[in-house]
């Protein structure tokens, strides 16, 4: 462990992992969990996700037979023998990585015309890569163990948010994998507070479209819920060529289903995106949706939520001044960003598609000209849609 905690901070000294784009850093600082290397770790991988998606950039706007300039070839070299020596240096601690495998493949696919030196030629049958701008293309894979009265099971981390990390791990007295939702190192009270209600909230929900939480444990600030195979960005991209119009339809019902439920009980969700609508399937193949992550939920039944007026959420509505006058005006903003990717697997909802007149009007610079309801969004979509 010392040689990769002295191969890192040679890292660090030798490169700058300043990070220019904010999304990025968000993506990577959910990983966070206080651990020294991990940290580290996830500001490598913000500055090299920022750098690489430069380089891609560049190769799609100049097109398949273009030119590949000279600094981004000794890039993708350097990155690709920084990437081996990383992927050994971690193979057998708690830091192992993955690294996206799309990524991998179209980084495999530029090795073959690289060059050390100068430039070089774009081959003509080289593809448009898709860039990916809103979720980690390295994930740490960490293992350890979670306990409960009867045995111990093995857990994996599959994911990590703001403050919290989740893990997940198969109970064999059930035969079943479950989740579970932990608190990072080193939270407030107010984390613990938000951490709480968060759970309570998801509790007393009761809709197929939203995740299940099952028990809440107040030793270790974490509680177990019911675990999704994948979030809609991943099932989507790995099957948008493939995914029918039927199936995509009953995607987007479930979507405004669950939305529809939380709202009719008085709650905004207030942080919508790809990674907290997540998938699992049934046993007819078939696609599931459910929301999770209610950890900035807007509660209008009570009088206290917080009061922090700091803006936050992944899908941040340029119209929203103060987070704690988020309505239902500022959800929908988040909504129409859901919709297209849904229906189309595109993260762009500037379209002209049959539906752009309802995204337009969703994310309108004029509030006064946005739908005041989910009833009169989704009946105008349901109009549009007739020609999808």
């Amino acid at each position: 462990m010392e040689e990769l905690e002295l191969y890192l901070k040679d890292y660090v000294d030798k490169h700058s992992v300043e990070v220019n784009a904010p999304n990025y850093l968000r993506i990577y600082n959910k990983m966070k969990n206080g651990d020294e290397i991990n940290d580290v770790l996830c500001d490598i991988f913000a500055n090299i996700h920022e750098k690489i998606n430069n380089v891609f950039e560049n190769l799609n706007r100049r097109g398949a037979g273009g030119y590949f300039l000279a600094d981004d070839n000794r890039y993708i070299l350097w990155l690709n023998k920084f990437l081996q020596e990383l992927t050994f240096m971690t193979k057998d601690t708690s830091y192992k990585y993955e690294f996206d495998s799309y990524y991998q493949d179209i980084l495999n696919k530029i090795l073959v015309f690289a060059k050390p030196s100068f430039g070089s030629n774009i081959p003509d049958d080289f593809p448009n890569i898709k860039i990916v701008n809103f979720k980690p293309i390295f994930n740490l894979t960490h293992t350890s163990f979670v306990k409960t009265n009867k045995s111990s099971f093995q857990k994996v981390l599959v994911g990590a948010g703001s403050y919290a990390i989740v893990h997940k791990y198969l109970d064999k007295d059930y035969d079943t994998y479950f989740a579970i939702k932990k608190l990072k190192k080193g939270y407030t009270p107010k984390e613990l507070l938000r951490f709480k209600n968060e759970y309570e909230i998801m509790r007393k929900c009761k809709h197929p479209n939203l995740l299940r939480v099952y028990k809440y444990f107040e030793g270790d600030a974490s509680y177990t819920m019911e675990y999704c195979e994948e979030s809609i960005y991943d099932y989507v991209t790995r099957n948008n060529t493939k995914l029918s119009k039927i199936t995509r339809l009953n995607l987007l019902n479930q979507f405004l289903n669950g939305v529809g439920y939380i709202h009719a009980i008085g709650l905004l969700h207030r942080d919508l995106s790809y990674g907290n609508i997540l998938i699992t399937i049934d046993s007819y193949n078939n696609p599931f949706l459910k929301l999770s992550d209610f950890g900035l939920v807007k509660d209008n039944n009570q009088k206290f939520t917080s009061t922090d007026s700091s803006v936050k959420g992944t899908f941040r509505d340029p119209c929203l001044q103060s987070f704690k006058d988020y309505n239902f005006k500022n959800e929908e903003y988040a909504m129409a960003y859901i919709i297209i990717f849904i229906l189309y697997g595109r993260q762009n909802p500037k379209t002209s598609d049959c539906i752009y007149p309802v995204i337009e009007k969703c994310l309108s610079s004029d509030l006064e000209k946005r739908y005041s309801s989910l009833t009169e969004l989704r009946n105008d979509l349901s109009k549009f849609l007739k020609e999808y």
